[in-house]
Order: C-alpha cells, then sequence, then structure tokens
C-alpha cells in the first residue's frame, strides 16, 4: 500500500509521466466515442474487426519494437488471424478505415503503458479522474 501511494505522489511531479497518463485516457475515451459512433452509424462490423486485428499489431510491436522474446506458437496463431481478417476484409469489399482507429488507439495505449510500467493500478486511478472530468 506504501509503494503504491509513493507512486501516485510521484506521477503529478513528473511531466513524462502525466503526458502518458494524459494520451492514456485520450485513447481509451476515444475507443469509447469511437465505438457509440460506430453503433449510431451501423458500422460496428468494420470496428470490431479493427479490434480482432490489434492482438496481432500487439505481437508485431512487442516482438520487433519493444524487443520481447520471439515465441512462434504466437507468430504462427497471430498468422491465422490475419489471414482471417484479409478474408473478412474481401468479404467487406473494402478496406474499413473505421477499423484501423480502434486498433491505432489501443495499441498506442498499451505501448505507452508497457513502457512507462506505471503498474495498472496507478495508471487506471488517474485514467479514470481524467476521463471523469471530461464526462
Amino acid at each position: 500500500m506504501t509503494k503504491r501511494r509513493s507512486r501516485l505522489k510521484q506521477i503529478p511531479g513528473s511531466f513524462k509521466g502525466i503526458m502518458v497518463i494524459l494520451f492514456c485516457a485520450l485513447g481509451i475515451g476515444g475507443i469509447w466515442l469511437l465505438n457509440f459512433y460506430t453503433a449510431a452509424t451501423k458500422q460496428v462490423v468494420e470496428s470490431s474487426l479493427g479490434l480482432y486485428i490489434t492482438p496481432t499489431v500487439f505481437i508485431l510491436l512487442a516482438v520487433f519494437v519493444i524487443k520481447e522474446p520471439f515465441l512462434l506458437y504466437k507468430i504462427i496463431a497471430r498468422a491465422l488471424a490475419a489471414f482471417e481478417a484479409v478474408i473478412l476484409n474481401i468479404h467487406i469489399g473494402r478496406l474499413p478505415i473505421i477499423a484501423l482507429l480502434p486498433m491505432l488507439s489501443l495499441t498506442t495505449y498499451t505501448f505507452l503503458m508497457k513502457t512507462k510500467s506505471l503498474g495498472s493500478l496507478v495508471g487506471i486511478i488517474f485514467e479514470t479522474l481524467i476521463l471523469l472530468i471530461a464526462a
């Protein structure tokens, strides 16, 4: 408990920490707004495709940018998922741009949280406070 309190006290004093949390909160809020928009405009399938592609991008980011260990079974599983995403795009008949927005938002969020190592509880407290003010 004391460790968490010390982390909570350090974040407001760090400009970089504030910016990371602000971008993370904006990313999560943006995903919610995008979900409302896609439901209202009947583009839920396209948006869901973006959420389906997201784990593939996570693994590529982890392997090539963060330099996490290369696990062959994860790459094979994601390659099959990417192949299925291509099939779904062919079925839709076009590349849905709206699918890229949740994928980019979640990937950015995950990358920032992974590189900053704020801890999930500290991050969610500040993200919730920021989104509460915006709401």
